[in-house]
């Protein structure tokens, strides 16, 4: 699978766990903003794969470390929503879709940025 392939199927499956969120939690802010920001993945891929993978990365990371609290309270033993007390606990669907589907796409997104940096950085065959 080329790389251009890897990145779409992350947005993919990103696009795809934020559905699953949808369908669970309901309409979230950042399940309205991220979805969006992942579409700009799709468009970097045009000016090349540094650009979107690296984009990619970082957007995922950020997503990441901004939703630790709901990762944090989806494995503790009293689950409780951070935003708000009274609000419903899904810790399947937050460890899931707010922890290991945006840490993982940060993970290979910067092992594609690498590469295409490093392929990029490469001297061309004389």
């Amino acid at each position: 699978m080329d790389n251009g392939r890897i990145i779409q199927l992350l947005v993919g499956v990103n696009l795809a766990a934020g559905l699953w969120s949808l369908i669970i939690d309901g309409v979230t802010p950042s399940w309205v903003v991220y979805p969006v920001l992942l579409v700009i993945t799709i468009a970097l891929l045009r000016r090349g794969m540094a650009a979107a993978s690296g984009y990619l990365a970082g957007l995922a990371a950020l997503f990441t470390v901004m939703h630790l609290p709901f990762a944090r309270a989806a494995v503790s033993p009293d689950c409780v929503h951070p935003a708000d007390p009274d609000l419903v606990c899904h810790p399947l669907t937050w460890v899931v879709t707010l922890g290991i589907v945006p840490a993982l796409t940060a993970v290979v997104a910067t092992a594609v940025f690498l590469l295409a940096r490093r392929k990029r950085l490469q001297p061309a065959p004389t």
